[in-house]
């Protein structure tokens, strides 16, 4: 195998490791409004639409919109962004991201396969 393979084939093999980390660090339950009342229940339960609730030291669990509040969110991980960046009304949040400031309710945009991570 010439050096260059090798490299070529690490590099894939550290990028799939990453990605599957990235992808690791979404919570596995979430806080979701369903019939008026926010419940605690499993990620793969919430589906496109719903609204979500995220507070400070929370990780998004889904890709979104906020539709109330605002958090400053940690993506380093994700856009390599070094600073948390703060999202208002209006503003994308990435599943994953961890939530170092404030309170918000966001709604999920995608299925999982669509998430800002799966695209990388």
């Amino acid at each position: 195998m010439s050096l260059g393979k090798y490299l070529e084939d690490r590099s894939k093999h550290n990028s799939l490791n990453s990605l599957g980390e990235l992808i690791q660090m979404t919570p596995k339950q979430v806080n979701v409004q369903k019939n008026g009342q926010w419940q605690l229940l499993p990620l793969s339960d919430v589906v496109i639409g719903d609204y979500l609730r995220a507070n400070h030291g929370d990780k998004i669990a889904a890709d979104g919109k906020i539709i109330e509040g605002e958090i400053w969110c940690n993506e380093s991980h994700l856009t390599g962004e070094s600073v948390p960046v703060k999202k208002r009304i209006g503003d994308t949040v990435l599943a994953g991201a961890l939530v170092t400031d404030g309170s918000a309710i966001y709604r999920r945009r995608y299925l999982r396969k669509r998430y800002f991570t799966w695209a990388i």
